[in-house]
This record gives structure tokens, C-alpha cells and sequence, in this order.
């Protein structure tokens, strides 16, 4: 049996913040889920049993990385603003969809919080901007490639 040759596309990845499709990523752009918690903690007694705690925080980060010059950068630059500057105690809730159809990872959660403030730089060519987002209660729904395997 052959190779089966493969491709992948990142325009074909939907990322949608608060109701708004984020696209025009930067040169190294993308979006990277940084999960905050292992799904085991392992502790070893005295005498040796091996006891692994399920830890049920599926909390994330997501690091959104968009050029300046792109619609994606305002829309989350604007989100951003609101949430920073809304004088309520409670947060503007925001959603969060990855959807990546080339192998079927889904991750979502009903509320987003700008952890920081996008990266700055000036040079040469226009720059990217960097956005970290927290993903309170992920919905994991990646099949970490199992798409791929079909």
C-alpha cells in the first residue's frame, strides 16, 4: 500500500471570539491551547503506592498570535477594551470556538478573560500582536488527530 499523501490549511481553521470570526494571523500566527492543569496528579506514599488524583480543572490558556494589520487584531483589541474598562463587577462574557475540520479538535468554553494585554513592537514591516486569553472550564472536545488516522 502507498503513502497516502495529506494537507492542512490554517484559513481553514475557525476561530471565533465573542461571536466574531479572528482570522489574519501573523507570520508565526496561529492559536496554542496551553491546558493549566495535568489531568493526574500522582503522588507515591512511603510505601510505594502509586495514587493518581483526577484534578477536573480543564481550564486553558489561549496564546492567539495575529498580525497588526489584520480585522482579527481590532476585534480582539475591541473585546479586550470592553472587558478591561467595563465598570461592572461582572466580566462581558465572551465565547470561544477552535475548530480545526482537517483532524476534528474542538475546543470551547462559554466565557473568555484577557489575561494581558497584546504584545507591542515597531520595526521595519508591520508586526504581530500576541493575545493570551483564559478558557475557564474548557470543553475538550480534541481527538488530538484521531481524524488524520481515517
Amino acid at each position: 500500500m502507498g503513502l497516502i499523501a495529506k494537507s492542512y490549511d490554517l484559513a481553514k481553521v475557525i476561530l471565533v471570539v465573542g461571536g466574531v470570526p479572528i482570522g489574519g494571523y501573523g507570520n508565526d500566527g496561529g492559536v496554542e491551547v496551553e491546558w493549566l492543569a495535568p489531568i493526574f496528579e500522582v503522588s507515591v506514599g512511603a510505601d510505594g503506592l502509586t495514587v493518581g488524583s483526577k484534578q477536573n480543572n480543564t481550564d486553558a490558556t489561549a496564546v492567539i498570535t495575529l498580525s497588526e494589520m489584520s480585522a482579527g487584531y481590532l476585534a480582539l483589541a475591541g473585546a479586550m477594551k470592553l472587558q478591561e474598562f467595563d465598570p461592572s463587577p461582572a466580566l462581558i462574557p465572551l465565547t470561544f470556538l477552535l475548530l480545526d475540520p482537517s483532524n476534528g479538535d474542538q475546543i470551547s468554553t462559554a466565557f473568555v478573560m484577557f489575561t494581558d494585554r497584546p504584545t507591542m513592537g515597531k520595526g521595519r514591516t508591520a508586526g504581530d500582536r500576541v493575545f493570551r486569553l483564559h478558557l475557564p472550564g474548557a470543553s475538550i472536545n480534541a481527538t488530538y488527530g484521531v481524524a488524520n488516522l481515517i
